[in-house]
């Protein structure tokens, strides 16, 4: 049977991260599986009070980063001190905010009939029940960053003045209609473009490729499954969708720790986004040519 190592990134709510344990605790029926926690620097007590939960539990270790490094390097960091203490055939790299709804994961992982390099779960999110994988097929080009970095520098400009609302609602019409003309089957196991960036397992054959860096350090919030993807497109990775391996994303539970008052969020989002596709847009033309012989 395989081992399996997850790496759960926290930051500030350690609440989350004891029901995503809790879930984990029952999904995997089997003994081989150990947890890394990875607190980004919790300004509060998250990490002393996650340490102290879970201090006699032989499956979870909780260590802290001396900064705060955001999700995608804080699970690089997850990932090497997981590969210090255990020996996982496959790593997954979660939210804190995750909920495994599925009887035995192990044995799921086992029955998928394709082979593949990265698995990609059925999250749901819980407050509608829409599905978060797969996500949308994209092409990634020039002109399709360029035009997101634009989008939200008008979002950080309008918001200014109270009126973000404007661009968002009709960036929401335009993508909506782009989106809704593509078909995806949420039943079938099969391989997508791009997984979401919440919940995802990676092979060993993966995770030593890249020496433990299993997400692009580039980022430090958002646009991780971007990376991700183009990573697979230029070496000819496999992401399979697997809808057995079921999952409940709380979402933005992290955030909305932090940020009490929803304008302040906004501005951080914005902020963030915009750095984030500033440098996706630095890896795609440092990769171009490659990019577009595949």
């Amino acid at each position: 049977m395989s081992k399996l190592g997850f790496i759960i990134v926290q930051y500030n709510n350690y609440e989350d991260t004891i029901n995503c344990i809790e879930s984990i605790n029952q999904t995997m029926k089997q003994n081989d599986y150990y947890i890394v926690v990875v607190d980004n620097d919790s300004p509060n007590d998250a990490y002393i009070q996650s340490k102290n939960i879970f201090e006699s539990n032989e499956h979870v270790y909780v260590v802290q980063a001396n900064d705060n490094l955001g999700y995608a390097t804080g699970a690089n960091f997850g990932v090497k001190e997981i590969l210090n203490v255990y020996e996982p055939d496959i790593i997954c790299v979660l939210n804190n905010d995750i909920i495994f709804k599925t009887d035995d994961l192990l044995k799921e992982v086992h029955l998928l009939s394709n082979p593949y390099d990265i698995i990609a779960p059925n999250i749901f999110r819980k407050y509608d029940g829409i599905p978060q994988n797969p996500q949308p097929t994209i092409s990634y080009s020039l002109s399709w960053i360029n035009t997101y970095v634009f989008f939200y520098r008008l979002l950080s400009f309008f918001h200014i003045f109270y009126l973000d609302f404007i661009p968002f609602y009709l960036a929401v019409k335009v993508m909506g209609r782009y989106y809704a003309q593509e078909e995806i089957d949420y039943s079938e196991e099969q391989f997508i473009n791009k997984a979401h960036g919440s919940c995802i397992f990676f092979t060993k054959e993966y995770v030593d490729r890249y020496k433990g860096n299993v997400m692009h350090p580039d980022t430090f919030l958002f646009l991780e499954e971007d990376f991700l993807s183009l990573r697979c497109k230029l070496y000819n990775q496999k992401i399979l969708f697997a809808p057995s391996l079921k999952i409940i994303h709380l979402e933005d539970h992290s955030m909305d720790s932090i940020f009490k008052n929803f304008r302040k969020k906004r501005k951080f989002v914005y902020k963030n986004h915009l750095k984030s596709f500033k440098a996706f847009k630095k890896y795609y033309k440092r990769n171009r040519k490659s990019i577009e012989r595949v």
